[in-house]
């Protein structure tokens, strides 16, 4: 109980300080309305490229992040690539993913480059992505073999093959989206302007991460990528209205979050002894640390106060 206490007062305190931070209370704010912004839906050929190594390598066997729903586009996969278990980009993501590269760095880190096969940085590496991969030396290794493996396997061939699956999936989506915008809600709740929303479609995929990436001036292109939650006829389906929605503004709610905490680390780290009792359980969920555990619990939070529309 006393745990518990303790976890309520601070992440009051945390949420009252992240509200003051992020303008929740627009009487402060003078600025002219923002433009609204449209949330992009997409299935992403990088995403893609990175679900198939993951799908040849031991990835669903250690960590359940690879769909369990059967479907030809699955199927496909399956056939297509069966031949390239044994190629270097497979088996250096597998041993990499042993040792820590795994959950939302390998789709973060995808983020950072061009289209395949080209695979060209178009800024660097974070440090949080170097250190999960193992080193920057490492991580520059798995992108020249994840080049190697989309030239040698005429990925985008098979990409492209697949369009209209892909469209599907995207029309089916945007229908859940109800009329609400997104951006808007979330633009209107936090008091805070993103550079762009955008929705990933990951049909081999389990669950959903949350990565942003940091602009020059200061604004963030933040992402949802997404798992499919069910089947409908031959497809994968991403949930009903509700749940897509949820999942949406859970993800993008980490890029205001997020960097708000990474402010106040100092305060939050004094309670981070009330970790300890519940890591077990956290940790079950890839919340490996304090300040992770505390953005999930404020995101959460959040999440169920934003309006449906």
């Amino acid at each position: 109980m006393k745990n518990t206490a303790f976890l309520i007062l601070l992440f009051n305190l945390c949420l009252s300080t992240l509200q003051s931070e992020v303008g929740l209370d627009s009487t402060q704010n003078n600025d002219p309305e923002p433009p609204p912004r449209a949330v992009n839906i997409m299935v992403d050929p990088r995403i893609e490229l990175l679900a198939v190594v993951q799908f040849l390598s031991g990835y669903d066997k250690r960590f359940g992040l690879i769909t369990r729903f059967d479907f030809p586009y699955k199927q496909d996969v399956r056939e297509y690539f069966s031949k390239q278990k044994n190629h270097p980009a497979v088996k250096l993501f597998d041993r990499m993913s042993a040792e820590g590269f795994s959950f939302d760095a390998p789709p973060a880190a995808m983020l950072y480059l061009s289209k395949p096969p080209e695979l060209t940085a178009e800024r660097p590496f974070t440090e949080y992505l170097n250190k999960r991969a193992g080193g920057a030396e490492e991580l520059k290794k798995f992108v020249e073999q994840l080049r190697d493996f989309a030239k040698e396997t005429e990925f985008m061939s098979f990409f492209k093959a697949h369009h209209g699956t892909f469209q599907h999936m995207v029309d089916r989506a945007q229908e859940k989206m109800g009329g609400i915008n997104y951006a808007q809600t979330l633009q209107d709740y936090y008091g805070m302007i993103q550079n762009s929303y955008n929705i990933i479609l990951a049909p081999l995929f389990v669950g959903g991460f949350g990565p942003r990436i940091k602009r020059s001036d200061e604004k963030y292109d933040i992402y949802n990528i997404l798992g499919p939650m069910n089947m409908k006829a031959e497809y994968p389906a991403f949930g009903s209205e509700e749940s897509f929605r949820y999942i949406a503004w859970h993800e993008f709610s980490h890029s205001f979050v997020n960097p708000t905490t990474e402010k106040f680390s100092r305060d939050i780290d004094k309670y981070k002894a009330l970790y300890e009792p519940i890591s077990t359980k956290m940790k079950g969920q890839a919340y490996g640390n304090w300040q992770t555990c505390v953005n999930e619990h404020i995101v959460r939070t959040f999440v169920t106060d934003i309006p449906a529309g």
